[in-house]
Formats: structure tokens, sequence, C-alpha cells
């Protein structure tokens, strides 16, 4: 606006929900490594939306590896096994793994 001022809100539902959503927490356990072996999940472009997508997916654990590639590659590490983090091959690529981070009182996916 002419006068500097930013305009009132618009879009109020929008908004409402956007900022009242938890989210899904997490935090890097390993860089510059990916796991062994994990369960690929398909729609992730952002380490954010892995997260999302391990948090709903029942044969997930908290562990997941997230690859900045064309497509960019989201996989979990299945309940009941283990990451094995291994460096990897192109250090051009961002490749990360991490962790789910459980907050109390807080509910996300």
């Amino acid at each position: 606006p002419p006068d500097g001022k930013p305009q009132p809100p618009q879009e109020h539902a929008v908004w409402r929900a956007f900022c009242t959503q938890a989210g899904v927490r997490y935090r890097l356990l390993w860089a510059k490594r990916l796991c062994t072996v994990g369960l690929e999940l398909v729609g992730a472009h952002s380490e954010g939306r892995c997260a999302e997508l391990a948090a709903v997916n029942p044969s997930c654990s908290d562990v997941f590896d997230y690859q900045e590639a064309t497509p960019p590659a989201c996989r979990c590490v299945q309940v009941g096994t283990t990451c094995q983090a291994q460096a990897t091959a192109d250090s051009e690529l961002e490749a990360n793994v991490f962790i789910r981070v459980h907050v109390p009182g807080m509910t996300a996916a």
C-alpha cells in the first residue's frame, strides 16, 4: 500500500488452519549419509515432507533419510530394523539421515 502499512488479514480460515498445524519435528542424525536399506516413500520434495510421510506410515520407525536428487529420494527405516548409515558416494548431493522428535503435549501425524 502507498502509506506503507500492511493490509488487514485475508483468508482468515486458511491462516487459522495453517497456524494451528503442529507439523512433524525432526533433527539431523547423520549428515552426508544414507541408510543402506529403507522403505521408499513417494511424493516428498523436502525433508519436512519426508518426515510427514514417515510419520503417517505405520511401517516406518522414527528414522528416515532424504536425498536431494532428481527425483528426490525419501525412505524410512521400517519398524523393528535399524539404519546402517553409510557415507554417500556423491558429495555434491545433500543426503542425510534424520530422526523424528516427539514433544510431550504436541500431537503430530
